[in-house]
């Protein structure tokens, strides 16, 4: 569990800092490993069961080009409403995506709703029922990160 989450915190503060200088990398690291340290004592504390396996984490390799996509989805969703040619959409939907309270399907089901919630365009409202139930500005297809998830 620690291992995956130490290279995530990592690898986004790489990408955050966009330096691979060496002062960078050790700060970085010595952030990580508080995070990290007081993140798994938060989670011991409060009984939270999150343990996803590396196949889950490594599901969230695309949210990068989820954000930088729904930022202009939205921009030209604003600019439409602005200018009068469309009004902007809200449109909920629920999703199939089985779960259960196994401590994998617990963390599958919170980096779904993580992942999927970090983009603009759509968020996550829950899980209940085997469904993923979402908030969309403009109904578009689902993100693959879904349903990889669902099938992790």
């Amino acid at each position: 569990m620690i291992v995956p989450a130490a290279i995530v915190t990592m690898g986004c503060w790489v990408l955050f800092t966009g330096s691979f200088s060496l002062h960078e990398l050790v700060l970085g690291a010595a952030f990580t490993a508080l995070t990290l340290g007081v993140t798994a004592l938060a989670w011991r504390n409060m009984g939270i069961l999150f343990s996803p396996t590396v196949r889950q984490v490594f599901c969230l390799w695309r949210i990068p080009w989820y954000v930088l996509h729904d930022s202009v989805e939205v921009s030209l969703i604003l600019a439409n409403d602005m200018l009068g040619f469309r009004e902007a959409g809200s449109h909920f939907r629920a999703v199939t995506f089985p779960s259960d309270t196994e401590k994998h399907d617990i963390a599958r089901a919170v980096l779904a709703t993580t992942g999927t919630t970090m983009t603009p365009s759509t968020i996550v409202l829950g899980v209940e029922d085997d469904l993923l139930l979402l908030h969309q500005l403009q109904r578009s297809p689902l993100p693959k990160m879904i349903a990889d998830l669902g099938r992790s």
